[in-house]
């Protein structure tokens, strides 16, 4: 989605005012400072950030991360992620990829990017209760 953006001259990341509206930026700018401050993390940051990043427009805005948002990233990880010999994540990929991300979205509250926090144990008892559907 993004280097399609950028090889049609659409990607709009080109002024800090705007870089400040999307969602993207800002959490690959995050994902690089936990995995600078942390290495034995990187797999896990690096996995959460590309499948988010298939996930997700490179254009959502920060007022589209809501509740909502973060569930549907979370039945996406589930039912749609697909390792590359085609196999679902596990169990527990899906918890800690969606921990970290949910940490991202938890720090943009505290920035005042997103304006309301998703209430996480609200979305936790969701996702353990599709997990054990799944399961």
């Amino acid at each position: 989605k993004e280097s399609q953006l950028l090889e049609d001259g659409n990607y709009p990341f080109s002024s800090t005012q705007t870089k400040k509206a999307f969602f993207v930026p800002y959490l690959e700018a995050l994902v690089a400072v936990k995995i600078s401050n942390k290495k034995n993390n990187e797999a896990v940051w690096m996995g959460m950030q590309r499948w988010y990043k298939h996930f997700a427009s490179p254009i959502i805005q920060f007022k589209s991360i809501n509740e909502k948002h973060c569930a549907s990233f979370y039945h996406f990880l589930q039912n749609e992620a697909k390792k590359s010999n085609g196999t679902f994540l596990a169990n527990s990929t899906i918890r800690l990829y969606y921990q970290k991300f949910y940490a991202i979205v938890q720090q943009a509250y505290l920035d005042g990017m997103v304006k309301d926090l998703p209430n996480n144990m609200r979305l936790w008892r969701f996702a353990v209760l599709l997990l054990s559907i799944k399961t």
